[in-house]
């Protein structure tokens, strides 16, 4: 199953806890100005830092190059939906840009 994450371009810093295969997680995303582009960090539910600073980048597996222990098993992915992969601006971040999360397991 795929599920959409609710993400939002409104304001630079925000978290919000979402349950991905049954288990709590925390979501914290950024936009960084400097660098412009949008990151993403991964918490147990616990506050415990499983994944830090992912960059949203557009048209690829945002995260199973990395080994997180206890982290989500399925993976991340971002979709231009303009079809011109470009990753997200300040303010595309859940308009032109949408986050998905494919579970790894079925059903």
């Amino acid at each position: 199953m795929i599920i959409q994450i609710p993400v939002r371009s409104d304001i630079p810093s925000y978290e919000f806890q979402i349950a991905l295969e049954g288990t709590p997680y925390r979501l914290a995303f950024r936009y960084n100005r400097r660098r412009e582009r949008w990151a993403m960090d991964i918490q147990s539910q616990q506050g415990v830092m499983l994944l830090a600073g992912v960059p949203i980048l557009v048209a690829m597996d945002l995260t199973s190059r990395f080994r997180v222990v206890s982290g989500p098993p399925g993976r991340f992915f971002a979709v231009d939906s303009s079809n011109q992969d470009l990753p997200p601006a300040e303010a595309d971040f859940g308009n032109r840009v949408l986050l998905y999360y494919e579970e790894a397991i079925s059903g």
